[in-house]
């Protein structure tokens, strides 16, 4: 990587990394909006990149708080990889990180019914669920299957979201 004078080197990585993110996250809320019954692939198209983009993305954010309180030094490799792939986690120590900095992110158990399982789906995905198709051949399934996961959730955002009008409509359109 070529090294601009007018900015260190972790400014330049950390943008790559935006750039990353910016790309996982955009790809897999297209693939969500493409995502349907006989496109099975883009769900797990989305999942990917949307779970990546997320862990990503707060990981990026423990990091630079890391180097806010630390003299612009960055966590060991070990010290991030501690977090894992769990988004559930990540999520509230980026909760704990905006109380530290009077930010405004609601902590997990304030968020609604909808997006609590969205969280639980994407850390689900990022853990152990992005490969069951392969653990179930080998009957080494670990967690729900991520499409039947997505449309118990889909199903609750019709309950809880859509007027009763469309939904007749929308589920008419699911089967």
């Amino acid at each position: 990587m070529n090294h601009n004078a007018n900015y260190p080197p972790s400014f330049l990585l950390l943008q790559q990394e935006g750039y990353l993110i910016s790309s996982c996250l955009a790809l897999g809320l297209t693939e969500l909006r493409v995502a349907n019954v006989h496109n099975k692939g883009a769900f797990y198209s989305s999942l990917l990149n949307i779970s990546v983009g997320m862990e990503r993305l707060m990981k990026a954010i423990i990091i630079m708080q890391y180097m806010l309180n630390n003299g612009l030094l960055a966590p060991t490799k070990n010290q991030l990889k501690n977090y894992g792939h769990n988004i559930i986690e990540l999520y509230d120590e980026c909760v704990k990180i905006s109380i530290s900095n009077k930010g405004e992110l609601p902590n997990r158990r304030s968020l609604n019914n909808t997006n609590q399982k969205l969280l639980e789906l994407l850390s689900d995905f990022a853990q152990t669920t992005r490969y069951h198709n392969l653990d179930a051949l080998s009957t080494q399934q670990a967690g729900k299957d991520p499409l039947e996961h997505w449309g118990e959730i889909m199903l609750l955002i019709l309950e809880q979201d859509v007027i009763p009008f469309s939904k007749i409509k929308d589920i008419n359109m699911v089967k």
